[in-house]
């Protein structure tokens, strides 16, 4: 166990493992614990604790045991109520392996800082952490410390303290949007909107994973995961080549306990297919200053209204010049129109437009260019 000289208080060997009423490791020195250490007095690191055994304080109720200095512990152990266990100022107690520490009903084991300010653990592994009294503890792993039926006595950073047993609360979720029956178009970017909130220990910077189905939640995909609660996430919508019919989302929140809360669309919603054929359009002008004319050929996916609009961009924006809209039939339908500005009056100058075909009934459009003579 000892590589190099230290001071240790009165040491010996039992078949429960080693015990020592003191430990002090010299700067230069290593201890290297691979089986139990039992330790019922301070524990004074100035220099390598090494191994992967525990190192159990055992004072015993009314006992106040100091541990200076940061070590870099395998398993910490303390059961014994009534110990007051004191950790030097700003000093850092690191816990690869499991920390234990499970006091008594009626008598805990009190957490202290050996002066003002915080002291630090970090505890990697498993933790059973009960009937504790914690004060200015900064806890700098990045998942909280449970503590059940304990006393929260101020100051603690990252610990989820509670008076009774566990934190069993799971996050409530809402979902806002989609929420059934929105048709949706492929290729789209749409805004999935939802609440969480949780009233146990509350949640971390990125709790939140979306996920799609098209199976109306028979099977799951992911959307994203690991984002923050913003209650909102702009959704590039994935192509279809046929309508998707039983579409949902599920949004749902991790918290600092370990708890998840879901939800997902309480209904289907459709995603619409990108139209496959494009218009046919000509475009012809008989003379200048004279209004150009359309001729649009198009097929139409459902009989119902279609939008023909065609739009103008400068730079960065676009408007609408020219608004029309025409009774259709499933399969080919076609547009005549003369194209007169609707911001001027007058005939649209010749140039490259966007032309789209909108069908409010289903929320499909389709793009396409046009030259205007």
């Amino acid at each position: 166990m000892l590589k190099q000289s230290l001071t240790v208080l009165v040491i010996f060997a039992l078949a429960g493992g080693a015990f020592a009423s003191g430990i002090i490791i010299s700067p230069g020195t290593i201890l290297d614990v691979n089986a139990a250490l039992n330790v019922s007095g301070d524990f004074i690191n100035s220099g390598t604790l090494a191994g992967n055994g525990t190192v159990a304080f055992t004072g015993g109720s009314g006992a106040t045991q100091n541990i200076a200095g940061s070590s870099n512990f395998y398993n910490l152990t303390c059961t014994d109520g009534g110990t007051q266990l004191n950790f030097e100022f700003d000093k850092t107690q690191t816990i690869r392996g499991a920390l234990t520490l499970t006091g008594q009903a009626g008598s805990n084991i009190v957490l202290r800082s050996s002066s003002p300010g915080t002291w630090e653990i970090n505890p990697q592994g498993a933790r059973q952490v009960t009937r504790v009294d914690v004060k200015d503890s900064n806890n700098i792993h990045s998942t909280a410390i449970q503590a059940s039926n304990s006393i929260d006595s101020g100051n603690n950073i990252n610990w989820f303290i509670h008076a009774t047993g566990p934190d069993d609360i799971s996050p409530v979720v809402t979902v806002e949007a989609p929420n059934g029956e929105e048709l949706i178009q492929s290729g789209s970017t749409y805004n999935i909107r939802w609440s969480a909130t949780d009233e146990g220990s509350g949640l971390p910077s990125n709790p939140i994973t979306l996920r799609f189905s098209s199976d109306s939640g028979i099977t799951w995909q992911i959307i994203t995961g690991g984002i923050e609660n913003t209650g909102a996430y702009s959704w590039l919508v994935p192509p279809v080549a046929s309508d998707l019919t039983a579409c949902r989302i599920r949004v749902e929140a991790l918290d600092l306990a370990g708890n998840t809360g879901a939800d997902t669309s309480d209904a289907d919603f459709t995603v619409l297919a990108v139209p496959t054929e494009k218009p046919l359009s000509s475009v012809t002008r008989t003379s200048p200053g004279r209004a150009a004319t359309l001729l649009l050929n198009f097929q139409s996916p459902n009989a119902g209204e279609a939008v023909v609009v065609i739009e103008e961009y400068t730079g960065e924006t676009s408007r609408i010049i020219f608004k029309g809209q025409t009774a259709v039939t499933e399969g080919m339908n076609s547009f005549t129109a003369d194209l007169i500005s609707q911001i001027t009056g007058k005939p649209i100058e010749r140039g490259v437009y966007t032309l789209r075909i909108f069908y409010p009934a289903t929320g499909r459009k389709v793009d396409t260019k046009i030259v205007v003579p």
